[in-house]
């Protein structure tokens, strides 16, 4: 609507942050849900959550499934900021 709108504020540095997290077998399938939260400074730019397609073992192997989705969507964002010729300011530990 006219509205509803988003807003990103300006940011003294360029920064990504990367937040995960899993609901263990939460459903009557006992698959597990991933949430994944991205951040450039201080704006989110890509938020997910969506069931695991694999049926884990432990909440350890579900939280290891959502990081591993993270990073795989933390890594094609640096992909794409670096192709628009930006740098972030900090390095993935």
């Amino acid at each position: 609507t006219r509205t509803m709108k988003l807003v990103f504020e300006p940011s003294k540095t360029m920064s990504l942050s990367l937040y995960v997290d899993a609901s263990y077998a939460d459903n009557k399938d006992r698959k597990s849900t991933s949430g994944i939260a991205l951040y450039l400074g201080t704006n989110l730019v890509h938020w997910s959550s969506k069931k695991q397609t694999l049926i884990t073992t432990s909440t350890a192997e579900a939280e290891l499934i959502a990081l591993f989705t993270g990073m795989k969507t933390l890594i094609g964002m640096i992909v794409i900021l670096e192709e628009l010729g930006l740098t972030i300011d900090s390095k993935i530990i």
